[in-house]
């Protein structure tokens, strides 16, 4: 190898020689009125364009010269350079035109030399034009790595023309990875509205810079053919203009579908409320719904603490989507839901008896007592880092639903519900109703402006789950129906579209509302046959995560739960040997998370 790599060395030292000493000179091109003399059997060797060239037969092979255009004396200078001493010598200055330059000769070790520079070198000064010229030469290598910076480097590269030219798919394509670097997501929906209202420059008329006001004066002197011709271009013109029109319309067409790759979720109230107000959302029904869809989630806490697609976080982010329990006084067990990693994290919250968390407008709180001789709970919220003591809260063993403004108490031993106002946390909690002394309430959740109670009753020597409903707007208390099985360590959760119910023996149940707006419970599948005791669950896009008490003897068919036709494509349980809190999803720092324990 090294002797023929030293061959090599020799070969080009002499090719450059007899290029610089004038010598067996048999061919001439002419760039840019610059003349250059060089040798056909270099050029055939090394550019497939000179090889065709002087094999055609053609004047430009019989006369021993060829004039070449679209690229400059100094230009070519450098590839005849290169073609000679095997050496390509690039600069921030020249590598793009040497890039064009050798595509059009077709020169490839030139070209690779080149795509090889603009991977070491792109930067926001010049990324654009990299990007352009990668796509002209369909440079994969190039183009992967430009769509890597677009990614990186979102923030500072949104309004570039570069983006706004991008067709459907390749920008759908960006705005939609979870790789995206950007600072807030209002980023993204600022940079939608923008490539939804820009038209790409091929759409323009031809003489968009033209000034056309002279053609509408025909005086008597006109002749026919003049005024033909002018009525000719006025009809030109109102072609081109439907045409920008059209390909304006098209983009307007896929609002609804980028919207939907929008985290529109993490958008802010202000922005939220600002596109809603523009026109072409206020004309496409569907897109404003995205929006709408959007509001409702980040004031109403429908969700149950659960993140819809459209408010996952991403890999950029600070945050990281968890699902969080105490599982010993006051030391929390955290799993992370993308890479189902199980972390550990010690808060002094004082509370070590009766935990019960509660996600509230994207902050946890924490209820409980500092001792199990204490008859009531304490409320904290999670803030820089640390537990910041709220109010006192009557009973020990609470279940808190977060609805709108309020989160409402409700205490499994106490007939009372309870309200705390979150913009006033120093207030006193306030009662709300009072439910009849005989509902011994096991959970209870929000759903469309009602908070459904879970109550356990005994029909015909059975454990069965009877549902209630309480209407926040009227505090009427209506009963629904009756669920086979336990409402003792029942458990809700929900997906981008439903909501469900899960026992302790497997039994799922979807909550469904019908014509007449009554809610009912649909049997999904029974996911299990043994009982198990369970604390909560977490949804992550298409992935549900159940986290309960570990069995004591488990049969191997069901340790494995697999997936869900039609709503999850993985299921997965996670379960733990000590009675703990309650499990709830929330999105925490990531610098709260401390090292990872081990894989779930």
């Amino acid at each position: 190898m090294c002797e023929e790599y030293e061959n090599l060395q020799t070969i080009a030292k002499n090719t450059d020689k007899l290029l610089q000493e004038s010598e067996f000179l048999d061919y001439t091109v002419n760039v840019d009125n610059d003349e250059f003399r060089c040798h056909r059997v270099i050029l055939a060797a090394s550019s497939h364009f000179f090889r065709a060239l002087l094999r055609s037969n053609m004047k430009e092979e019989k006369e021993g010269c060829v004039t070449l255009s679209g690229m400059s004396a100094p230009t070519f200078q450098i590839i005849l350079k290169s073609l000679y001493t095997g050496k390509v010598v690039l600069t921030l200055d020249n590598f793009i035109e040497v890039w064009q330059a050798a595509d059009q000769l077709q020169v490839d070790f030139i070209a690779k030399n080149c795509e090889d520079f603009a991977v070491k070198v792109i930067s926001l000064e010049n990324c654009e034009v990299i990007f352009k010229t990668a796509k002209t030469f369909n440079s994969k290598q190039v183009l992967n790595l430009c769509k890597t910076f677009l990614l990186n480097n979102f923030d500072d590269v949104s309004g570039m023309e570069t983006l706004m030219e991008m067709g459907i798919n390749e920008f759908n394509e960006l705005i939609s990875s979870h790789a995206l670097k950007v600072s807030s997501e209002d980023k993204v929906l600022e940079t939608v509205m923008k490539w939804v209202e820009y038209v790409p420059k091929e759409s323009l008329p031809k003489d968009n810079n033209e000034d056309r006001s002279g053609l509408n004066v025909l005086d008597n002197n006109t002749t026919k053919d003049e005024r033909l011709e002018t009525v000719n271009e006025f009809h030109d013109i109102s072609v081109e203009h439907e045409q920008t029109n059209e390909a304006k319309g098209k983009r307007i067409e896929n609002l609804p579908t980028l919207l939907k790759s929008v985290r529109t979720c993490l958008v802010s109230n202000q922005l939220l409320k600002h596109v809603l107000k523009h026109p072409l959302i206020l004309d496409n029904t569907e897109a404003r719904d995205i929006l709408i869809d959007a509001v409702l989630y980040k004031t109403t806490h429908y969700n149950h603490g659960q993140w819809l697609t459209s408010g996952i976080h991403r890999a950029s982010s600070e945050f990281e989507h968890c699902g969080i329990v105490c599982v010993n006084k006051n030391i929390f067990y955290i799993l992370s839901a993308c890479a189902e990693e199980i972390h550990t994290c010690v808060k002094n919250t004082f509370v070590n008896a009766d935990v019960t968390f509660v996600v509230f407008d994207s902050d946890l709180y924490v209820a409980g007592a500092s001792d199990p001789s204490q008859t009531n709970s304490t409320l904290y919220v999670l803030s820089d880092n640390s537990w910041q003591k709220i109010t006192e809260l009557n009973g020990r063993q609470l279940i808190l639903v977060p609805f709108e403004e309020r989160i409402f108490i409700l205490d499994k031993f106490n007939p009372v519900v309870y309200t705390i106002t979150k913009k006033k946390w120093n207030a006193n909690v306030a009662e709300f109703t009072k439910l009849p002394d005989v509902l011994n309430v096991k959970h209870a959740i929000n759903y469309q402006k009602m908070i459904l109670i879970f109550i356990s009753v005994m029909t015909n020597e059975e454990e069965k789950t009877e549902v209630y409903q309480l209407n926040i707007l009227t505090k009427e208390l209506t009963e629904l129906e009756q669920l086979n099985g336990p409402a003792e360590q029942i458990i809700s959760f929900s997906d981008d579209n439903n909501t469900f119910v899960l026992q302790t023996n497997g039994n799922l149940w979807k909550i469904n509302v019908d014509s007449s707006d009554t809610i009912y419970f649909e049997f999904v599948e029974k996911l299990w046959n043994i009982q198990r005791k369970l604390y909560g669950a977490l949804t992550y896009k298409q992935k549900l995560i159940i986290f309960g008490q570990r069995p004591k003897c488990e049969p191997p068919e069901q340790k494995r739960l697999g997936h869900l036709e039609g709503y999850f494509n993985k299921i997965k349980y996670w379960g733990h040997d000590s009675a703990c809190s309650n499990f709830v999803p929330v999105a925490l720092p990531k610098s709260e998370l401390l090292p990872t324990l081990k894989k779930l």
